[in-house]
């Protein structure tokens, strides 16, 4: 009875979890990108790495200080950390905006005066 309900368990979990890739308009993002411009004035060694599935890690210099995920939320792509206790260095209020394709910007187009910075792809 124990090993049923187990793999009742492991069943329910592994169908579960959010599988996302980023097909299509978004795949545009995949890569790694370099801070250039904008609120974090003190830190220009920023990295931002953002894979084909989705998940992004952000770097200052060697330094992981998030990781997590990208969800699509009011037609752009949002930040949700994976960190324990949710405490990333994105809220879920910032979302990617593209610019060009060697460039995307990090802020809120809804807020006015919404703090946001600049990456370039780097090569």
């Amino acid at each position: 009875m124990k090993k049923i309900i187990l793999l009742l368990i492991l069943v329910f979990t592994l169908t579960n979890c959010k599988k996302t890739k980023m097909t299509g308009d978004n795949s545009k993002f995949v890569g790694t990108w370099t801070w250039y411009t904008g609120w974090w004035a003190i830190h220009p060694s920023f990295k931002l790495i953002i894979t084909e599935k989705g998940k992004y890690k952000l770097f200052d210099g060697d330094n992981k200080i998030d990781y997590g995920r990208l969800v699509d939320k009011n037609e752009y792509l949002t930040f949700i950390s994976d960190k324990p206790g949710k405490k990333g260095y994105f809220s879920s209020d910032h979302q990617l905006t593209y610019i060009n394709t060697d460039t995307i910007g990090i802020g809120n187009p809804f807020i006015r005066d919404f703090s946001s910075s600049g990456f370039v792809r780097q090569k």
